[in-house]
């Protein structure tokens, strides 16, 4: 069933593509006010807000409406995941230890790239767990 509110979901999407994410995100957020069930709206909501956690929020309350959704859920971990370490970077370099940076990592989730960042934070959990944060 098509939501009354897929036009303005498509609007959405195009102001994203134009390049205006503050238009979307008040528009997106306009929409899962009036239609808090809208998992498609929550979760383009959450690749759009300002900070991993409103990005959070948003990706929990598509896993409220749909559990089984897995793209929210690999979202939801992957920025849990950064979320971790931009806490233990505050104060220090904010580069992580592959050269990829935490605006970089951001990036690569909202062009759909969840799983290089996954394998990027792995590798840095598995190679050098205690090292200091480098380029």
């Amino acid at each position: 069933m098509t939501s009354q509110y897929e036009p303005l979901i498509q609007q959405a999407i195009a102001i994203v593509k134009a390049g205006n994410l503050p238009a979307a995100r008040a528009l997106l957020s306009k929409v899962v006010m009036q239609d808090p069930g809208n998992a498609r709206a929550w979760y383009l909501l959450s690749q759009v807000v300002e900070n991993n956690e409103q990005a959070i929020y948003c990706l929990k309350r598509v896993l409220i409406i749909q559990p089984d959704n897995q793209l929210a859920l690999a979202n939801e971990i992957t920025r849990r995941t950064l979320s971790l370490y931009e806490e233990r970077l505050k104060g220090e370099s904010s580069q992580i230890i592959t050269g990829i940076n935490f605006q970089r990592a951001i990036d690569l989730i909202r062009n759909g790239r969840q799983q290089r960042v996954y394998e990027i934070i792995k590798l840095l959990q598995s190679t050098r767990p205690n090292a200091s944060i480098v380029n």
